[in-house]
């Protein structure tokens, strides 16, 4: 009866690995594959009452907003002004 029991928590152990093995496997290839659009999902709550960038102020509405909108100038990783949307540093420099 042993052996059965040791067999059987072999057998559940194999089938577990092979449960999440099999899936990372495939998702690669099956990703690399796809000729569809690029979509970002993004989970919210709560819809916005405002779409507005003025008038928003909510974390919510913002964190839609920002996603949503490029201002003039953005921050980079070390917290620096750097350009956006606007087009030449020479204007960001001269109204900074």
């Amino acid at each position: 009866m042993l052996r059965r029991t040791g067999t059987a928590a072999r057998l559940v152990a194999l089938l577990m690995v092979a449960a999440l093995v099999v899936p990372m496997a495939i998702l690669p290839a099956r990703a690399q594959d796809s000729a569809e659009p690029k979509v970002l999902r993004i989970h919210q709550p709560v819809y916005p009452d405002d779409f507005d960038p003025q008038k928003s102020s909510f974390t919510n509405e913002i964190d839609i907003l920002t996603l949503a909108y490029e201002g003039l100038t953005k921050l980079d990783q070390n917290q620096q002004t750097v350009p956006g949307a606007v087009e030449m540093a020479s204007a960001l420099e001269r109204y900074s």
